[in-house]
């Protein structure tokens, strides 16, 4: 359990009140924030190899590039790799998200092996290692990836991310859970329905309800997809899961750029969770998420930096923001029922993240520098707001 300094439990700390104007003085008001300190961040969507793609892909000599360029860039990275460099890259990366105060992370794993004989999963152990080495809490979310789309076999890169089927891939998540290091954790993943053959996404899914699993998957995320899934089982993604006779409300749906509002109005009245990179999206040009402000938003948000080009919760934040403030021309999108998007956006950088991870214990806590300028003005009953739309990594303690 976090506590706070004064031994307040964290789990009955409430975020709003940050927000909720009080009639104590300022002092009074700022020091219970401090005392109580905030949930720290959670990024439940990370690619943690992909921080070696910094600073390449943004020279387009051809003209305008997209995803699937970017993509074969990455593949060439995923070619060079071997067990130590996954271990810096990984290792480099959780330490810079220590470091911007996130405490705990989902690393959607695909990249497992050295060779591509397809057997060896020898660049799990080097995550694994990465993040204890790097004090983070690692939630590993290993993916099954079985095929370079519908009916396509895997390319020559893509073989260092098969999962051999099905059997194999359960077989192998057993086998991790005893290779996992103390306050390590697992839950499971399917890459993408262009990744994994649709009779073994409703498998996964199966399996992962039954053993009281999250599953994470990546949805939606390029008009292509969709039109290849549509092309292969006769809808786009996110229609096949709603109306399949499968549970949906442990799945964790990442990006959903392409999907549409009604979609993901259905998709929270059923449980499920919706999980945007918008540093990421940004950066690939995938996309704005059509979000409903509704309350279940609250509780069903997480956020992730994905790629890792940028790591800061303060900018995810302010980008899911301000990209639905342009998409809905009007201010205050994510309010969710509430009168401040900013204990909405925490939420979802924080506890949000944790329980898309299958955690809800209050998980690590942070605690904000108290000679940082955001909290010497007006009277604190905006310091939420502030912190977000204001602040970034130079207003928590020891960062």
């Amino acid at each position: 359990m976090g506590c706070g300094p004064c031994g307040r439990d964290l789990s009955t700390f409430d975020i709003e009140s940050i927000h909720a104007p009080r009639a104590s003085a300022r002092g009074a008001f700022v020091s219970e924030i401090l005392s109580s300190m905030l949930p720290a961040f959670t990024s439940a969507h990370s690619h943690a190899f992909q921080i070696g793609l910094r600073g390449s892909g943004e020279h387009f000599p051809g003209g305008t590039a997209d995803f699937w360029t970017w993509r074969q860039a990455m593949y060439g990275l995923v070619e060079r790799m071997d067990p130590d460099l996954a271990y810096q890259l990984a290792h480099r990366c959780y330490r810079e998200m220590v470091q911007a105060g996130i405490r705990t992370v989902g690393e959607f794993h695909y990249l497992r092996h050295h060779v591509t004989d397809q057997t060896d999963f020898v660049l799990d152990q080097a995550v694994i290692e990465a993040a204890h080495d790097a004090g983070i809490e690692l939630v590993l979310l290993p993916a099954a990836y079985e095929e370079g789309g519908p009916g396509v076999d895997l390319s020559i890169a893509q073989q260092r991310f098969a999962s051999g089927g099905f059997h194999r891939y359960w077989e192998r998540f057993d086998q991790l859970q005893g290779m996992l290091r103390s306050g390590q954790s697992m839950q499971a993943c399917v890459h993408s329905l262009r990744a994994v053959p649709w009779d073994q996404v409703q498998r996964h899914i199966a399996e992962a309800h039954q053993r009281g699993l999250k599953l994470h998957v990546h949805l939606e995320e390029q008009p292509r997809e969709l039109a290849e899934i549509k092309g292969a089982y006769g809808d786009h993604p996110v229609r096949l899961l709603l109306d399949s006779q499968l549970p949906v409300e442990h799945i964790v749906g990442v990006h959903m750029t392409h999907t549409p509002e009604s979609q993901l109005v259905e998709w929270l009245e059923r449980g499920a969770t919706i999980l945007p990179c918008p540093l990421t999206e940004g950066d690939l040009g995938d996309g704005v998420p059509e979000l409903p402000d509704l309350p279940a938003l609250r509780n069903q948000l997480a956020l992730g930096t994905d790629s890792n080009l940028r790591i800061s919760m303060f900018e995810e934040m302010r980008r899911l923001e301000h990209d639905q403030r342009c998409r809905t021309l009007r201010r205050g999108a994510l309010r969710c029922g509430g009168t401040s998007p900013a204990e909405v956006l925490w939420r979802a950088a924080s506890t949000g993240g944790r329980l898309a991870l299958g955690r809800s214990d209050p998980g690590p806590s942070l605690s904000i520098n108290q000679e940082h300028h955001l909290l010497t003005q007006g009277d604190g009953s905006s310091l939420l707001d502030a912190l977000v739309f204001g602040g970034d990594e130079r207003v928590l303690k020891g960062q």
